[in-house]
């Protein structure tokens, strides 16, 4: 029986996705590929996962904010 996730890296201008069969008795093969954020390149990759039926999608982002001389700067790591 086949278990397809999905996870994205989101970046600035970029999302970086892979999805692969997690209930294989075998090593993992990945299927990668690379989006950018315009409307028509979400809607590619909507389509895309539907394609390769994944069931769960991960989600991770890193953001850092910072003032001009960096002294009130903090990260934030998110996965949904």
């Amino acid at each position: 029986m086949s278990y397809r996730i999905a996870g994205i890296d989101i970046h600035k201008r970029m999302l970086a996705v892979v999805v692969s069969d997690v209930e294989v008795d075998s090593e993992f093969h990945f299927e990668r590929r690379k989006f950018s954020s315009s409307p028509e390149q979400l809607r590619s990759l909507a389509a895309w996962l539907l394609e390769q039926e994944a069931e769960e999608v991960v989600m991770a982002i890193f953001i850092r904010i910072g003032i001009l001389d960096n002294r009130f700067s903090y990260t934030v790591f998110a996965i949904f």
